[in-house]
């Protein structure tokens, strides 16, 4: 009986067959997928070129660049997590800000969830909790929201750092600046949800939900001092009633919708924007413009839901 060849010659002397590659969509894009004999097997080198040729040079950048961004957020994020200092949540910032934004939307969730979770924490100060909030309000800017339920998941959750039930205006005593920086969030995460997603939030049984943060920003309108917080406060309106200046308003279908909805709750919006207006003569010249120009939106906003064309001659309501 003759010898044998040793098994490591024998594996040297065999010529690799060319791989079955196919593709899955994986959490940085399109990624080859090995059959499972050959990942039992090391990555040598030889797999690794195998694995790669089929790849365009475009893919290959992708990803590397995917993979790149993704070692530089790691970190970041984990020091969020772990330790959310004031210098830990700029330098979150600092990186958001330099990630392209196609980047940064696989990255989302990932991003946001070190912030999140720490906004939970009950010991952290308002200081904290205000840097955290802007945190999310720059990865939401950069984005978009591409789902309802990832919608209405930031929008509640970032009122409820200010309500307080037990409070007769459910509002939370909390300092001006969280409060600043909650509804200026809120708004970014309307302003950034796409139109699909709009068509589904505008529906009767998503009243309460939106119908919360109208109330916590009419309560701030009438009772806060602070006047960047008061026009924060009318913007978010004015975004919520889809009536801000740059709103597409040729869409007649959608428009007819945000109004049907939006009547349901105009008369307190009207009713509070008018009780500011003419309550306080240092209410400052600035919001009073703005506090008259939006029930004259609202009221064109209806009209077109209805149809009909708004007389020129008509005139604000305060």
């Amino acid at each position: 009986m003759g010898k044998t060849a040793p098994l490591v010659e024998q594996e040297q002397s065999v010529t690799a067959p060319p791989l079955d590659l196919h593709e899955e969509q994986g959490y940085f894009g399109p990624v080859p997928v090995l059959p499972v004999t050959e990942t039992r097997n090391k990555f040598t080198p030889d797999l690794l070129q195998r694995v790669f040729n089929p790849w365009t040079s475009d893919k290959k950048e992708q990803l590397l660049s995917s993979v790149g961004n993704r070692l530089q957020l790691k970190p970041v994020c984990d020091d969020v997590a772990h330790q959310p200092s004031i210098k830990n949540i700029q330098n979150l910032k600092d990186l958001v800000q330099r990630l392209p934004s196609s980047t940064l939307q696989h990255l989302q969730e990932y991003t946001l969830f070190p912030m999140q979770l720490q906004l939970n924490n009950a010991k952290l100060g308002s200081e904290i909790k205000v840097e955290l909030i802007n945190g999310i309000r720059y990865v939401v800017e950069k984005t978009e929201i591409l789902h309802l339920e990832q919608l209405f998941k930031l929008y509640v959750f970032v009122f409820l750092q200010i309500f307080d039930p037990s409070q007769p205006s459910m509002v939370a005593s909390v300092s001006e600046e969280l409060k600043l920086s909650v509804v200026q969030c809120a708004t970014q995460v309307l302003r950034s949800t796409t139109v699909n997603v709009l068509d589904q939030m505008y529906q009767k049984e998503n009243v309460p939900k939106l119908g919360q943060g109208i109330y916590i920003c009419m309560q701030l309108l009438q009772t806060e001092r602070l006047k960047a917080l008061r026009l924060a406060c009318v913007d978010n309106i004015l975004v919520t009633c889809q009536v801000e200046d740059d709103t597409n308003f040729n869409d007649i279908v959608f428009r007819k919708q945000v109004g049907d909805l939006i009547t349901l709750v105009v008369p307190g919006i009207i009713g509070g924007l008018c009780k500011v207006a003419t309550g306080d003569y240092k209410v400052g010249h600035r919001l009073i413009q703005v506090l008259v120009r939006t029930p004259r939106q609202r009221q064109a906003t209806d009209t077109e839901a209805r149809g009909r064309r708004l007389p020129i001659t008509a005139t604000p309501l305060v």
